[in-house]
């Protein structure tokens, strides 16, 4: 089949779903190794850097509601706190072992301590 110059066949199709698994690998990596998402207040403070730092201050764990109380006190707006950001922040800490968030959705300390 010839579709605006190519010649679509089975060895083309192969070879660029081999070019688009290589792609895949290559942002995979790339994504480990950017830095986080920076996100910050007025006064410069990092978002993702104030939920580790309070779940790993607090004595017990926290509710994400609590929690969100608590940024907003900091001066995170309801935009920062309300909306998904806050659920990326919290995935991306978890799965650095930056925080941990048991059963119940609690945030907590983190098994490895920045």
């Amino acid at each position: 089949m010839a579709t605006d110059g190519y010649t679509i066949t089975h060895e083309l199709v192969e070879e660029w779903e081999a070019q688009i698994a290589d792609l895949q690998r290559k942002v995979a990596a790339a994504k480990v190794l950017l830095p986080p998402d920076v996100e910050t207040t007025a006064e410069g403070q990092n978002f993702m850097g104030a939920i580790r730092r309070l779940a790993n201050d607090s004595t017990k764990p926290i509710l994400k509601s609590e929690l969100k109380e608590m940024l907003r006190k900091e001066g995170f707006s309801t935009s920062q706190v309300g909306g998904t950001y806050f659920y990326v922040a919290i995935k991306k800490l978890k799965d650095k072992g930056s925080i941990t968030v048991d059963d119940n959705g609690n945030v907590w300390r983190g098994m490895r301590r920045i």
